[in-house]
């Protein structure tokens, strides 16, 4: 599970920790998504391909 910041803990900060802190929460890997997530994402994922399926004429 990640950690999170508290509002204590970021008012605490440098701006360059914060900045830090921000890019350290970012997932960039799609296999590093808790599992919670993982549905959710696939649903997004499977909305994005039928959008782009009726945008190009191919709805299956």
């Amino acid at each position: 599970m990640r950690r999170v910041v508290t509002v204590s803990e970021i008012e605490a900060m440098t701006p360059a920790e914060r900045a830090q802190s921000f890019e350290d929460s970012i997932i960039y890997d799609l296999d590093q998504v808790p599992a919670e997530y993982q549905p959710a994402l696939e649903a997004q994922r499977q909305r994005v391909l039928d959008r782009e399926a009726r945008l190009r004429g191919n709805a299956s």
